[in-house]
């Protein structure tokens, strides 16, 4: 076995993989039960890696910890070594076993239940070995820490080690039920929308900046009636307690939903797709990769 360069100075890859864990988890505590093992062995691992480098890598509160300079430098050639180390064990791997693996996708609600869900079964019958996650994001998630493998934005949001995408363009208008339609006098002009209850995101808990699109319609128009959920501003459009803006492929197949000022009101966004630049070729990350994206070129129509 040929002698380190550095006597002395024996860098273990099993304390890197403490260190990453510790770092995307922000606490000891969190990494330990990531881990499922007690946070005192966390808290030892890392000190001991810290110790051997003569550095602080992270800066301890009563709240968790945050990264020094020396650990943010560390986390990204760590992250490195764990793609490699991946990209080892995908090569190294026989294709059926190179697709037994979990990919948690990552994405707008109504975009992964709307859409996405109901479109998974083929994916999973090719590849059975694979065990899909889907994430709905409470919140932007990082890819630095690898709280997705693959994540569907709307619009290009660049965070952490990112490789992203374009997919597709999709178009979203304004709709109603049928029953509050019958019920109102007709809305024939943009101007009268300020007259409706409107249906729509907490302003101060949208996301993505690209879902922040009433005022894009008119500039004075809020959202009264407010969700968080796509999936329950449709729910609630259909009920009649408003108008609400939608995708088109989320109003598609509702039977009581009916389109408002269709040629007046039409937005257009961006879906992107969004993966780790150290993982992205492995096997299974990219067989849902291609099944994403080959599917939305065929949907297009739909989206459009």
């Amino acid at each position: 076995m040929q002698k380190s360069r550095y006597p002395g100075f024996d860098l273990s890859w099993n304390d890197l993989q403490f260190f990453l864990v510790a770092a995307r988890a922000g606490s000891a505590a969190e990494a330990g039960r990531r881990l499922d093992i007690d946070q005192a062995t966390v808290s030892r691992r890392i000190r001991r890696l810290e110790a051997m480098l003569g550095r602080p890598l992270l800066e301890r509160g009563p709240q968790g910890h945050v990264l020094t300079q020396d650990g943010q430098t560390l986390l990204g050639r760590a992250e490195t070594m764990e793609g490699n180390a991946f990209a080892i064990l995908d090569y190294f791997s026989d294709a059926e076993v190179a697709l037994n693996a979990t990919v948690r996708i990552a994405g707008p609600e109504g975009f992964l239940c709307a859409y996405l869900a109901p479109r998974l079964a083929p994916l999973r019958e090719k590849n059975p070995g694979l065990n899909l996650q889907l994430v709905p994001m409470p919140h932007l998630m990082s890819v630095s820490k690898r709280e997705f493998d693959i994540a569907i934005t709307v619009g290009q949001i660049l965070k952490g080690r990112a490789v992203t995408r374009k997919l597709t363009d999709y178009s979203l208008g304004l709709f109603a039920s049928e029953t509050y339609l019958r019920a109102h006098a007709p809305i024939v002009s943009v101007a009268q929308l300020g007259e409706h209850p409107l249906i729509g995101y907490v302003d101060d808990l949208i996301i993505m900046p690209d879902l922040n699109y009433l005022g894009e319609i008119a500039p004075a128009l809020r959202a009264t009636v407010q969700s968080t959920s796509l999936l329950a501003q449709r729910a609630m459009a259909e009920a009649g307690l408003g108008l609400c803006v939608l995708p088109h492929f989320m109003a598609a197949d509702s039977l009581s939903l009916r389109p408002v000022l269709p040629t007046e009101v039409r937005l257009t966004r961006s879906y992107w797709l969004v993966v780790h630049a150290d993982t992205k070729e492995l096997a299974a990350h990219r067989a849902v990769i291609d099944f994403i994206a080959g599917a939305m070129a065929r949907d297009r129509p739909l989206l459009l």
